[in-house]
């Protein structure tokens, strides 16, 4: 029995890690607006911070046993299918979240609900389009650095290293733009508005997933078998 034996396996931890790491990102957004929500805003903020060590974990765990599972020898049609897979799940994961955001979030009577395209709106083009740009740098951030060094293995170490580029991106987007929009809204105390700017995330994250499914499945396409 050879390593490339447990690639299967392999695979279906790696794309487990995946949905891990980009669920808990929205699981953080949920945890600090229900903080807030019951007037424990530390309390939220340490839920979070809970949470992102899982993160953590998921894309550690995606990182670590797809990479093993390119120096076994899987093609770059099969990394790509992971990563689409767990896309998937991702998805399913935000759609629920978008269609039951009253319920996860745990607004009050005295919340107004609104229709997708509001939420949006109220994050005008400069939020939505930080939100939307930051999640889909996450993603490529986690892949194309992996499928860089399956494609190019004479410098795979050079192309593993582009994901720290891509992941810097996302963190600068969320922590100067988002995370500092979404805490002057928290210090105003506008629950409405916390409301709003949360869903406006799932939304966004909603719409950047399905963008990377759609690129992936593209580039999947265009590759050869084998």
């Amino acid at each position: 029995m050879t390593l490339a034996d447990f690639i299967p396996v392999f695979l279906t931890v790696s794309a487990a890690g995946l949905v891990i790491s980009l669920c808990t990102e929205q699981s953080q957004i949920v945890a600090k607006t229900r903080g807030v929500f019951a007037g424990k805003i530390a309390t939220g903020y340490m839920n979070s911070m809970r949470i992102m060590i899982i993160n953590r974990f998921g894309s550690i765990i995606y990182i670590f046993f797809l990479g093993l599972s390119i120096d076994v020898g899987i093609t770059n049609r099969t990394l790509l299918g992971v990563a689409i897979a767990a896309a998937l799940g991702v998805l399913g994961y935000n759609l629920f979240l978008i269609l039951n955001r009253g319920k996860v979030l745990k607004f009050t009577s005295d919340m107004k609900d609104e229709r997708l395209w509001e939420f949006l709106r109220f994050g005008g083009c400069w939020y939505t389009f930080a939100s939307f740009t930051a999640t889909l740098c996450n993603f490529l951030g986690l892949t194309l650095p992996l499928l860089l060094s399956n494609s190019f293995p004479e410098f795979r170490l050079s192309m593993a290293n582009t994901g720290f580029l891509l992941n810097a991106i996302f963190t600068m987007i969320n922590v100067l733009v988002l995370e500092t929009r979404y805490a002057a809204i928290v210090d105003t105390g506008t629950h409405q508005e916390a409301y709003r700017f949360s869903v406006l995330i799932f939304t966004t994250r909603a719409l950047a997933t399905l963008t990377a499914i759609f690129v992936f499945a593209m580039t999947w396409l265009v590759l050869p078998p084998s």
